[in-house]
């Protein structure tokens, strides 16, 4: 069954402003959620005893967060395009 879990905006043309996608479905909606359930994972795991501690942390880890939070970000992004009406 090929359900579409999103819709795709109109662009600023139009009273749907913005680019992207919008859930329409519950799955869309999990989807969402579980990105940003694994962001704040992301950032307990990487960043959990610079934010617990108040100290900064090493560079390394701060770039391995972005990268995690960006490839988050494309396979969701991926998803959305897949499930998302033409």
């Amino acid at each position: 069954m090929n359900k579409y879990w999103f819709r795709k905006r109109q662009g600023i043309n139009s009273k749907d402003y913005g680019w992207g996608w919008v859930p329409i479905t519950w799955e869309g909606w999990m989807l969402i959620l579980a990105m940003v359930g694994s962001i704040f994972l992301a950032a307990f795991i990487l960043l959990g005893d610079s934010i617990m501690t108040d100290i900064d942390p090493p560079l390394i880890t701060v770039f391995a967060f972005l990268a995690a939070v960006l490839a988050l970000i494309a396979i969701t992004a991926f998803i959305a395009h897949k499930k998302s009406r033409p």
